[in-house]
Protein backbone atom coordinates (compact mmCIF):
# COMPACT_ATOMS: atom_id res chain seq x y z
CA UNK A 1 0.00 0.00 0.00
CA UNK A 2 2.71 2.34 1.08
CA UNK A 3 4.24 1.67 -2.28
CA UNK A 4 0.97 2.46 -4.28
CA UNK A 5 1.18 5.74 -2.32
CA UNK A 6 4.36 6.53 -3.12
CA UNK A 7 4.24 5.71 -6.65
CA UNK A 8 0.87 7.94 -6.94
CA UNK A 9 2.40 11.10 -5.40
CA UNK A 10 5.60 11.07 -8.09
CA UNK A 11 2.84 10.74 -10.85
CA UNK A 12 1.36 13.96 -9.07
CA UNK A 13 4.58 15.38 -8.89
CA UNK A 14 5.89 14.58 -13.02
CA UNK A 15 2.21 15.92 -13.85
CA UNK A 16 2.70 18.78 -11.87
CA UNK A 17 6.01 19.43 -13.14
CA UNK A 18 4.81 19.31 -16.92
CA UNK A 19 2.49 21.37 -15.80
CA UNK A 20 4.67 24.40 -14.63
CA UNK A 21 7.14 23.71 -17.68
CA UNK A 22 4.57 23.63 -20.61
CA UNK A 23 4.22 26.58 -22.65
CA UNK A 24 1.24 28.72 -21.58
CA UNK A 25 -0.66 29.65 -24.94
CA UNK A 26 -0.41 33.81 -25.04
CA UNK A 27 -4.12 35.20 -25.25
CA UNK A 28 -5.75 36.36 -29.22
CA UNK A 29 -4.62 39.76 -29.67
CA UNK A 30 -7.84 41.37 -29.95
CA UNK A 31 -8.27 43.58 -33.44
CA UNK A 32 -11.18 45.80 -34.12
CA UNK A 33 -12.21 46.93 -38.08
CA UNK A 34 -14.37 50.15 -38.33
CA UNK A 35 -15.38 50.64 -41.93
CA UNK A 36 -16.68 53.46 -43.56
CA UNK A 37 -19.07 51.96 -45.35
CA UNK A 38 -20.59 48.21 -46.19
CA UNK A 39 -17.98 45.82 -47.03
CA UNK A 40 -18.77 45.15 -50.47
CA UNK A 41 -16.49 43.07 -52.99
CA UNK A 42 -14.01 45.23 -54.95
CA UNK A 43 -14.28 48.83 -52.76
CA UNK A 44 -11.94 49.79 -50.69
CA UNK A 45 -13.07 48.43 -47.70
CA UNK A 46 -13.65 45.08 -48.92
CA UNK A 47 -9.69 45.09 -49.75
CA UNK A 48 -9.04 46.27 -46.18
CA UNK A 49 -11.12 43.41 -45.01
CA UNK A 50 -9.12 40.69 -47.09
CA UNK A 51 -5.94 41.65 -45.16
CA UNK A 52 -8.17 41.12 -41.68
CA UNK A 53 -9.00 38.27 -42.70
CA UNK A 54 -6.07 36.58 -43.87
CA UNK A 55 -3.90 37.71 -40.40
CA UNK A 56 -7.35 36.05 -38.66
CA UNK A 57 -5.95 32.69 -40.58
CA UNK A 58 -2.13 33.29 -39.67
CA UNK A 59 -2.24 34.54 -36.39
CA UNK A 60 -3.54 34.69 -33.18
CA UNK A 61 -6.25 37.24 -33.19
CA UNK A 62 -10.17 37.53 -32.40
CA UNK A 63 -11.76 40.79 -34.68
CA UNK A 64 -14.97 42.65 -34.29
CA UNK A 65 -15.77 43.97 -37.58
CA UNK A 66 -18.60 47.38 -37.96
CA UNK A 67 -19.36 49.28 -40.59
CA UNK A 68 -22.13 52.23 -40.53
CA UNK A 69 -25.05 49.98 -40.82
CA UNK A 70 -23.49 46.89 -39.03
CA UNK A 71 -25.88 47.30 -35.19
CA UNK A 72 -28.82 49.63 -36.93
CA UNK A 73 -30.87 50.14 -40.06
CA UNK A 74 -30.04 53.98 -39.39
CA UNK A 75 -25.93 55.69 -40.00
CA UNK A 76 -24.15 54.99 -37.28
CA UNK A 77 -21.03 57.89 -37.09
CA UNK A 78 -17.52 56.50 -36.73
CA UNK A 79 -17.29 58.05 -33.46
CA UNK A 80 -19.74 55.66 -32.14
CA UNK A 81 -18.13 52.93 -34.28
CA UNK A 82 -14.63 53.24 -32.40
CA UNK A 83 -16.32 53.39 -29.05
CA UNK A 84 -18.10 50.17 -29.48
CA UNK A 85 -14.79 48.68 -30.11
CA UNK A 86 -13.25 50.02 -26.87
CA UNK A 87 -14.10 47.58 -24.84
CA UNK A 88 -13.16 44.67 -26.68
CA UNK A 89 -9.67 45.89 -28.61
CA UNK A 90 -6.10 45.76 -28.46
CA UNK A 91 -5.54 47.35 -31.47
CA UNK A 92 -8.30 49.24 -33.72
CA UNK A 93 -8.05 49.81 -37.67
CA UNK A 94 -9.78 53.50 -38.89
CA UNK A 95 -10.78 52.21 -42.80
CA UNK A 96 -10.56 55.48 -44.02
CA UNK A 97 -10.02 59.29 -43.48
CA UNK A 98 -13.35 59.61 -41.68
CA UNK A 99 -11.97 58.03 -38.26
CA UNK A 100 -9.68 60.95 -37.64
CA UNK A 101 -11.58 62.90 -35.81
CA UNK A 102 -12.85 59.40 -33.62
CA UNK A 103 -9.21 58.68 -33.32
CA UNK A 104 -8.28 62.38 -31.91
CA UNK A 105 -10.98 61.82 -29.45
CA UNK A 106 -10.68 58.54 -28.20
CA UNK A 107 -6.66 57.75 -28.53
CA UNK A 108 -5.12 60.20 -26.17
CA UNK A 109 -7.20 58.65 -23.35
CA UNK A 110 -6.32 55.52 -24.24
CA UNK A 111 -2.68 54.50 -24.33
CA UNK A 112 -3.57 50.84 -23.46
CA UNK A 113 -5.04 50.95 -26.76
CA UNK A 114 -3.09 50.91 -30.23
CA UNK A 115 -5.12 52.78 -33.36
CA UNK A 116 -4.24 52.36 -37.23
CA UNK A 117 -5.70 54.67 -39.25
CA UNK A 118 -6.10 54.34 -42.74
CA UNK A 119 -5.60 57.26 -45.27
CA UNK A 120 -5.08 60.10 -42.36
CA UNK A 121 -3.12 61.58 -40.13
CA UNK A 122 -3.13 61.53 -36.14
CA UNK A 123 0.02 62.47 -34.37
CA UNK A 124 0.13 60.60 -31.35
CA UNK A 125 2.34 57.68 -30.18
CA UNK A 126 -0.76 55.16 -30.13
CA UNK A 127 -1.90 55.66 -34.19
CA UNK A 128 0.15 54.25 -36.72
CA UNK A 129 -1.08 56.79 -39.83
CA UNK A 130 -1.13 54.89 -42.81
CA UNK A 131 -0.87 56.86 -45.95
CA UNK A 132 -0.40 55.65 -49.46
CA UNK A 133 1.17 57.49 -52.95
CA UNK A 134 -2.16 57.34 -54.95
CA UNK A 135 -0.49 60.15 -56.93
CA UNK A 136 2.17 57.36 -58.16
CA UNK A 137 0.17 54.85 -58.74
CA UNK A 138 -2.13 57.07 -60.76
CA UNK A 139 0.79 58.56 -62.50
CA UNK A 140 1.06 54.79 -64.23
CA UNK A 141 -2.57 55.03 -65.07
CA UNK A 142 -2.27 58.33 -66.32
CA UNK A 143 0.59 57.04 -68.71
CA UNK A 144 -1.49 53.93 -69.32
CA UNK A 145 -4.35 55.88 -70.59
CA UNK A 146 -2.24 58.46 -73.04
CA UNK A 147 -0.63 54.87 -74.67
CA UNK A 148 -3.90 54.04 -75.16
CA UNK A 149 -6.24 56.68 -76.32
CA UNK A 150 -6.82 57.43 -79.84
CA UNK A 151 -8.35 60.94 -79.29
CA UNK A 152 -6.27 62.30 -77.45
CA UNK A 153 -9.16 63.48 -74.70
CA UNK A 154 -8.58 61.33 -71.71
CA UNK A 155 -11.31 61.69 -68.50
CA UNK A 156 -11.05 61.20 -64.48
CA UNK A 157 -14.08 61.32 -62.24
CA UNK A 158 -13.31 61.93 -58.46
CA UNK A 159 -15.68 61.05 -56.03
CA UNK A 160 -15.71 63.96 -53.91
CA UNK A 161 -13.69 66.91 -53.83
CA UNK A 162 -11.21 66.66 -51.30
CA UNK A 163 -7.33 66.02 -50.94
CA UNK A 164 -6.98 62.33 -50.91
CA UNK A 165 -8.65 62.27 -54.42
CA UNK A 166 -6.78 65.59 -55.79
CA UNK A 167 -3.86 63.30 -55.40
CA UNK A 168 -5.34 60.82 -57.85
CA UNK A 169 -6.07 63.71 -59.97
CA UNK A 170 -2.71 65.62 -60.09
CA UNK A 171 -0.78 62.40 -60.44
CA UNK A 172 -3.06 61.11 -63.46
CA UNK A 173 -2.83 64.29 -65.08
CA UNK A 174 0.73 64.59 -64.71
CA UNK A 175 1.12 60.88 -66.25
CA UNK A 176 -1.19 61.82 -69.28
CA UNK A 177 0.71 64.69 -70.08
CA UNK A 178 3.80 63.09 -69.66
CA UNK A 179 3.31 60.33 -72.40
CA UNK A 180 1.07 63.04 -74.47
CA UNK A 181 1.40 67.17 -73.47
CA UNK A 182 -1.22 68.15 -75.87
CA UNK A 183 -3.93 65.68 -74.41
CA UNK A 184 -7.08 67.13 -72.75
CA UNK A 185 -7.98 65.72 -69.64
CA UNK A 186 -11.52 65.93 -69.06
CA UNK A 187 -12.55 66.19 -65.14
CA UNK A 188 -15.70 66.07 -62.95
CA UNK A 189 -15.99 65.56 -59.24
CA UNK A 190 -19.72 63.82 -58.15
CA UNK A 191 -19.89 65.83 -54.86
CA UNK A 192 -17.89 68.42 -53.03
CA UNK A 193 -17.48 68.20 -49.61
CA UNK A 194 -18.99 67.84 -47.01
CA UNK A 195 -21.28 65.54 -49.32
CA UNK A 196 -19.71 62.18 -49.26
CA UNK A 197 -22.76 61.04 -51.50
CA UNK A 198 -19.83 61.46 -54.51
CA UNK A 199 -18.66 58.08 -53.43
CA UNK A 200 -21.76 55.96 -53.32
CA UNK A 201 -23.76 57.20 -56.51
CA UNK A 202 -23.37 55.00 -59.92
CA UNK A 203 -26.04 56.36 -61.17
CA UNK A 204 -24.23 60.22 -61.46
CA UNK A 205 -20.72 58.12 -62.77
CA UNK A 206 -22.86 57.13 -64.98
CA UNK A 207 -24.07 60.45 -66.71
CA UNK A 208 -21.01 62.67 -65.98
CA UNK A 209 -18.82 58.88 -67.71
CA UNK A 210 -21.57 59.17 -70.67
CA UNK A 211 -20.87 62.87 -70.91
CA UNK A 212 -17.11 62.27 -71.41
CA UNK A 213 -17.26 59.20 -73.49
CA UNK A 214 -19.85 61.74 -75.86
CA UNK A 215 -17.48 64.49 -76.02
CA UNK A 216 -14.65 62.38 -77.36
CA UNK A 217 -12.71 60.64 -74.36
CA UNK A 218 -12.15 56.99 -75.28
CA UNK A 219 -10.26 56.13 -71.11
CA UNK A 220 -12.05 57.58 -68.32
CA UNK A 221 -10.53 57.22 -64.86
CA UNK A 222 -12.36 56.83 -61.58
CA UNK A 223 -11.04 57.34 -57.88
CA UNK A 224 -14.70 57.67 -56.41
CA UNK A 225 -14.62 54.39 -54.84
CA UNK A 226 -18.41 52.17 -55.44
CA UNK A 227 -19.84 55.02 -57.64
CA UNK A 228 -16.83 53.48 -60.38
CA UNK A 229 -19.33 50.86 -61.25
CA UNK A 230 -21.23 53.37 -63.18
CA UNK A 231 -18.29 54.33 -64.94
CA UNK A 232 -17.85 50.50 -66.21
CA UNK A 233 -21.74 50.29 -66.77
CA UNK A 234 -21.31 53.65 -69.23
CA UNK A 235 -18.22 51.79 -71.05
CA UNK A 236 -19.93 48.97 -71.67
CA UNK A 237 -23.05 50.67 -72.65
CA UNK A 238 -21.43 53.31 -74.98
CA UNK A 239 -19.30 50.71 -76.82
CA UNK A 240 -22.27 49.34 -77.70
CA UNK A 241 -23.29 51.59 -79.99
CA UNK A 242 -20.18 53.48 -80.85
CA UNK A 243 -16.27 52.84 -80.98
CA UNK A 244 -14.80 50.74 -78.13
CA UNK A 245 -13.95 52.71 -75.13
CA UNK A 246 -12.23 51.85 -71.99
CA UNK A 247 -13.02 52.70 -68.47
CA UNK A 248 -9.59 52.43 -65.19
CA UNK A 249 -10.64 50.64 -61.75
CA UNK A 250 -8.92 52.05 -58.58
CA UNK A 251 -8.39 50.32 -55.61
CA UNK A 252 -8.37 46.48 -56.62
CA UNK A 253 -8.23 44.87 -59.57
CA UNK A 254 -11.88 45.98 -60.49
CA UNK A 255 -11.76 43.35 -64.20
CA UNK A 256 -12.50 40.69 -61.23
CA UNK A 257 -15.57 41.91 -59.71
CA UNK A 258 -17.65 43.00 -62.93
CA UNK A 259 -19.37 40.65 -65.30
CA UNK A 260 -17.37 39.70 -68.97
CA UNK A 261 -19.19 42.35 -70.91
CA UNK A 262 -17.76 45.10 -68.23
CA UNK A 263 -14.53 43.73 -67.79
CA UNK A 264 -13.58 43.94 -71.65
CA UNK A 265 -13.13 47.84 -70.97
CA UNK A 266 -11.10 47.36 -67.91
CA UNK A 267 -7.91 48.65 -68.89
CA UNK A 268 -6.32 48.49 -65.71
CA UNK A 269 -6.92 49.02 -62.04
CA UNK A 270 -4.70 51.31 -60.03
CA UNK A 271 -4.23 48.97 -56.69
CA UNK A 272 -3.89 50.77 -53.13
CA UNK A 273 -2.53 47.72 -51.07
CA UNK A 274 -4.71 48.61 -47.74
CA UNK A 275 -4.92 44.80 -47.18
CA UNK A 276 -1.12 44.41 -46.89
CA UNK A 277 -1.43 47.39 -44.76
CA UNK A 278 -4.17 45.89 -42.24
CA UNK A 279 -2.03 43.14 -42.33
CA UNK A 280 1.18 44.81 -41.40
CA UNK A 281 -0.40 46.62 -38.31
CA UNK A 282 -2.18 43.10 -36.87
CA UNK A 283 1.57 41.16 -37.17
CA UNK A 284 3.04 43.97 -35.28
CA UNK A 285 0.33 44.28 -32.74
CA UNK A 286 0.80 40.51 -32.26
CA UNK A 287 4.88 40.60 -32.08
CA UNK A 288 4.66 43.50 -30.12
CA UNK A 289 6.50 45.91 -32.55
CA UNK A 290 3.56 48.27 -33.26
CA UNK A 291 4.66 52.09 -33.87
CA UNK A 292 2.56 55.24 -34.12
CA UNK A 293 3.70 57.77 -36.45
CA UNK A 294 3.78 58.03 -40.64
CA UNK A 295 3.59 54.33 -42.18
CA UNK A 296 4.40 54.91 -46.01
CA UNK A 297 3.10 52.70 -48.99
CA UNK A 298 4.64 53.92 -51.94
CA UNK A 299 5.32 52.59 -55.46
CA UNK A 300 9.47 51.40 -53.70
CA UNK A 301 7.38 49.27 -51.01
CA UNK A 302 4.94 47.51 -53.81
CA UNK A 303 2.29 49.68 -51.59
CA UNK A 304 0.20 51.07 -54.94
CA UNK A 305 1.01 48.95 -58.46
CA UNK A 306 -1.37 48.57 -61.39
CA UNK A 307 -3.23 45.65 -62.56
CA UNK A 308 -2.54 43.62 -65.50
CA UNK A 309 -5.54 41.07 -65.73
CA UNK A 310 -7.01 40.78 -69.00
CA UNK A 311 -3.71 41.36 -70.71
CA UNK A 312 -4.77 44.72 -72.17
CA UNK A 313 -1.42 46.31 -71.31
CA UNK A 314 0.42 43.56 -72.51
CA UNK A 315 1.67 45.99 -75.61
CA UNK A 316 2.72 48.56 -73.06
CA UNK A 317 3.90 47.56 -69.85
CA UNK A 318 7.60 48.03 -70.75
CA UNK A 319 7.33 51.63 -70.47
CA UNK A 320 5.40 51.56 -67.58
CA UNK A 321 7.75 49.37 -66.02
CA UNK A 322 10.17 52.00 -66.77
CA UNK A 323 8.17 54.72 -65.61
CA UNK A 324 8.14 53.19 -62.62
CA UNK A 325 11.15 52.53 -61.97
CA UNK A 326 12.15 56.08 -62.72
CA UNK A 327 9.51 57.00 -59.73
CA UNK A 328 11.33 55.29 -57.24
CA UNK A 329 14.97 56.34 -58.12
CA UNK A 330 13.26 59.89 -58.37
CA UNK A 331 14.03 60.79 -61.89
CA UNK A 332 10.25 61.18 -62.15
CA UNK A 333 8.40 63.08 -58.99
CA UNK A 334 5.02 62.97 -59.43
CA UNK A 335 2.88 66.10 -58.23
CA UNK A 336 0.42 65.54 -55.47
CA UNK A 337 -2.15 68.50 -56.12
CA UNK A 338 -3.34 69.36 -59.36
Amino acid sequence: MRRKHVVLIALIAVVLLLAAVAPVAAPAVRVGAAYDAPVVEGTFGFIAHQGVVAAEGDLPIKVKEVDPWTVRGDFIPPEEQVESLLSRSDLIIGVGFLYTGAFEMFAPDRPDIDFALIDSFVDLPNVASIAFASNEGSFLMGAAAALTSENDTIGFIGGVDIPIIFEFEAGFVAGVHHINPDAEVLIEYISEWPDLSGFGDPGRAYELAMDMYDDGADVVYHAAGFSGFGLFAAADEFSAANDHVWAIGVDTDQYLVVGPEQAEHILTSMLKRVDVAAYDMIEAEVDGTFTGGLHWYDLAADGVGYATTGGFLDSIIDELEALKAQIIDGSIVVPSWP
